[in-house]
């Protein structure tokens, strides 16, 4: 682990960016469990619509130094490529339902049986879950010639991904190291910075997605609202972030591996994270949750629980296991218990 360097300036934010209401103390003198940064942090929630916020923050030209090593800078694995021989008959299967419940048809096109038979395959959820890469509303319907942005990209894993899809792809992200590594190994563009910084022109992208990375920004409004102006009308973004409205946050509470302070700087239920893009001007296509990586997380949860510190290297328990399956169950009665929120939102289409 490398040794953090102190923040100097930080932020006070007592109010709702959604609401401009004062928010109430939720856990108070939380303290970053994974790395060190020196310092306490309080999370304050709204009453009114359920975001949550830490406060103090670190300021904007500080916020680098809560990074000093992050999963995004290890040297992963690449892909394999969905057209692998070694695994023909899974990617036939993917293939067939990317072609019919995705729209990507030039990875496969299939008479009528194999129509019928990616029809039946694609109503199986785990089956069209595994097909799509288990990415959720990460993975967009497919467009011929479509450019994709993935903002806060890390190491560029989904980008390289996108663009074995056959989209035209493109990163944004601020740590330096993981930049790097996504141009470097995954061979993919990447600009360092935020997404501010890039500049980007209006109308350029088809699809922006982010994966757990609109927790780590101090105002996500203005962040949703620059992605609505670089979209292009009709143009989708799918995100996914934490729930604290989950089993999980419910069970471990400030232990709860997710609040990850000080880099986590906001944290939504379902509705906040709605109105969140409703205020920048999206529109809401579909919200829902998920139990995806429940068992690493109560893992560490428990880790926290019981040592004030995330587990080094987490290995798989039966409670753990235990705690996935009975999330999934409670998910057929409560949908909105997941560990994550998956969120699709399109930019208005003018009306002439």
């Amino acid at each position: 682990m490398s040794q953090p360097v102190p923040i100097l300036d930080w932020v006070r934010s007592p109010k709702c960016l959604i609401c401009d209401r004062k928010g109430q103390v939720l856990h108070a003198e939380l303290h970053d469990r994974l790395h060190g940064v020196p310092g306490s942090f309080h999370l304050l929630k709204c009453e009114d619509c359920g975001l949550a916020w830490l406060d103090p923050r670190p300021a904007d030209q500080e916020i680098r130094k809560c990074y000093p090593s992050y999963y995004t800078h290890q040297n992963l694995l690449t892909l394999q490529h969905p057209y692998s021989p070694t695994h023909r008959l899974r990617s036939t299967i993917r293939r067939l339902v990317l072609a019919h419940a995705y729209g990507y048809k030039h990875l496969w096109k299939p008479g009528p049986i194999g129509k019928l038979i990616g029809y039946m395959l694609s109503l199986i959820p785990l089956l069209r879950r595994r097909a799509a890469y288990s990415l959720e509303a990460l993975l967009p319907h497919y467009r011929a010639n479509g450019r994709l942005l993935d903002v806060g990209c890390g190491n560029g894993e989904i980008l390289q991904l996108m663009q074995w899809l056959g989209w035209r792809v493109e990163g944004v992200e601020p740590d330096p190291v993981a930049a790097e590594i996504a141009r470097k190994q995954r061979g993919v563009h990447v600009r360092v910075g935020s997404l501010f910084d890039a500049s980007f022109d209006s109308n350029s992208f088809d699809v922006i997605t982010m994966s757990h990375s609109i927790e780590h920004v101090p105002d996500p409004v203005s962040l949703l609202a620059e992605c609505r102006r670089i979209l292009t009308p009709g143009g989708t973004i799918g995100l996914s972030t934490p729930n604290l409205d989950s089993l999980g946050y419910r069970y471990h509470h400030d232990a709860w591996f997710p609040l990850e302070p000080p880099r986590h700087l906001i944290l939504f239920t379902p509705g906040s994270l709605a109105q969140c893009i409703r205020k920048s001007g999206l529109e809401v296509q579909q919200v829902y949750t998920v139990a995806r990586h429940v068992a690493t997380w109560f893992m560490h949860s428990q880790h926290i629980r019981q040592t004030g510190q995330c587990a080094p290297e987490p290995t798989p328990s039966w409670a753990g296991r235990a705690f996935s399956l009975l999330e999934h169950l409670l998910l057929l009665v409560n949908p909105w218990l997941g560990e994550e929120i998956n969120l699709i939102a399109r930019k208005p289409i003018p009306v002439q």
